[in-house]
């Protein structure tokens, strides 16, 4: 797997202290954020937007049936994972080889946060229809825009990740899997090198290369 960040400057298709609470919720339930996806060969851009709540939506892409739904859990210790799953009934990128596009919030729509966190973890899983993890971008967090003081985008919201060799291997689910600290108020912690490397999953089969940031313009 490889990853890349792009700008994109084109028009989208829009359908310190450390606080010692648990931290759920963080995510304010009932709001909207969106899920931009595309394909750098195939295109077919959609940024669909979808409601925090827990309850599956439906949406249509390139005559696939999208499933967007979404949780969070509190994890003790002012912590708690956020889970926002894509999945749809057949292959998401069709095109051999090709690299998929994918961001939260692109063009203006985030995450809206309740309290102040900071983003400990961050990744993109791709699975098949059975289910197994094919490839996994492994930590983003170094590539994310404020993220000692999470705003709720990701990267950010002018840019896309781009993840390498997705195309035409069975992808009918992505999940974008983050894992955020509540801040005490008014603090900001300092950067944590320990979360600034790449963190590989442990699932032996899921596939990662070297990764390398890319800008480009359209």
């Amino acid at each position: 797997m490889k990853k890349h960040l792009f700008s994109i400057l084109i028009f989208v298709t829009t359908l310190g202290a450390w606080g010692a609470a648990v931290a759920a919720p963080i995510v304010i339930l009932g709001s909207t954020y969106t899920i931009y996806i595309a394909g750098l060969q195939s295109g077919v851009p959609i940024n669909g937007q979808s409601i925090f709540d827990g309850t599956p939506e439906f949406s249509e892409r390139a005559g696939l049936t999208l499933t967007s739904s979404e949780r969070e859990q509190a994890l003790g210790s002012g912590q708690s994972s956020i889970t926002l799953t894509l999945s749809a009934n057949g292959d998401l990128f069709p095109s051999a080889s090709e690299t998929g596009l994918l961001a939260i919030g692109f063009n203006g729509d985030g995450l809206d946060l309740q309290t102040l966190v900071a983003l400990n973890e961050a990744s993109i899983n791709f699975y098949n229809a059975s289910g197994t993890l094919l490839v996994s971008s492994g930590n983003l967090v170094g590539d994310v825009t404020n993220t000692n003081l999470w705003d709720g985008f990701f990267p950010d919201s002018a840019s896309v990740f781009g993840i390498e060799s997705v195309g035409g291997i069975g992808v009918t689910m992505i999940t974008f899997d983050f894992l955020v600290t509540e801040l005490a108020t008014g603090a900001v912690p300092e950067p944590s090198t320990a979360f600034l490397g790449l963190i590989g999953l442990a699932a032996a089969f899921a596939a990662r290369r070297r990764p390398r940031k890319i800008t480009v313009s359209a």
